[in-house]
């Protein structure tokens, strides 16, 4: 079976939120505008919203009185705004900190500073970026 997340559903989602931000409540996305919005046609959006429901989205379904079903996107869980990093986790915050000072570190036009960033990346790494976003998500919560 082939994936359907990155060339699909991802931006699907993607889309939604976009939308969801733009957007004023109550929301009520019909599969069209989504179609537009991600630049996929309307039978893989309609894919990608049956795949994503109840996880990542809201749909309201609408009968109409031939018995055929409109569907509706009407909001996003956090885990969708998660999953796009419109609310970044803890663990994503880390590797993003990692890859950012290793960055900052051979860019850097000062060896001594370059070698302090490098030395800062390699110990976030050696204790794990697990303990890194542990620390980071304390300090989100203020726990």
């Amino acid at each position: 079976m082939q994936s359907t997340w990155a060339q699909r559903d991802l931006p699907v989602l993607n889309a939604i939120v976009e939308l969801v931000e733009e957007s004023d409540p109550p929301y009520f996305f019909p599969l069209s505008r989504l179609a537009s919005a991600s630049g996929l046609d309307l039978d893989s959006v309609r894919r990608a919203t049956s795949a994503l429901e109840d996880t990542y989205i809201k749909v309201h379904k609408l009968q109409s009185g031939n018995g055929v079903y409109t569907y509706h996107v009407v909001g996003v869980t956090p885990e969708a705004r998660r999953t796009v990093g419109q609310w970044p986790t803890a663990d994503q915050i880390a590797r993003r900190l990692v890859a950012e000072l290793e960055l900052e570190a051979a860019q850097s036009q000062d060896p001594e500073k370059g070698s302090k960033l490098q030395r800062l990346a390699d110990a976030a790494k050696s204790v794990g970026v697990e303990v890194v976003a542990a620390v980071i998500a304390k300090t989100l919560t203020g726990s």
